[in-house]
């Protein structure tokens, strides 16, 4: 991943700005998980174990359209092998989590949960 390196007064100006642009920056205090998940379409993900490890509660995974449109990929991929997604879903989902995982550099663990906690069921898509 490129993430560009902010300086303190530059992430506080693209915080600040953020804040503005939220509807839900006038709670308080200020809901940061609501505005990841719904204004940018992102989730927090909580991993059991960060607070003690590296003094954080969750990290940030890649936006929806970006794993759904990889998830797509990764079954086109699978079909064009030969395989029917349909008949073994479990291990063609366990396969894909582990692509994914490699891609957004995350366990497969992290996207299983992920792919299994969205509001789509991605094991439809299999079929």
């Amino acid at each position: 991943m490129n993430v560009p390196f902010l300086s303190y007064d530059q992430l506080k100006a693209e915080a600040a700005q953020v804040l503005l642009q939220s509807s839900y920056a006038s709670r308080f205090p200020v809901a940061i998980e609501l505005i990841v998940e719904r204004d940018f379409k992102m989730d927090v993900v909580p991993i059991r174990g960060l607070q003690t490890a590296f003094n954080i509660d969750a990290f940030i995974l890649v936006p929806e359209e970006s794993l759904d449109r990889r998830f797509g990929i990764a079954v086109q991929r699978i079909k064009a092998e030969g395989l029917n997604p349909a008949e073994f879903p479990d291990e063609c989902l366990d396969s894909i989590a582990t692509g994914l995982g490699k891609q957004f550099e995350v366990s497969r663990d992290v996207v299983l949960n992920r792919l299994n906690n969205k509001h789509e069921d991605f094991l439809t898509r299999l079929r």
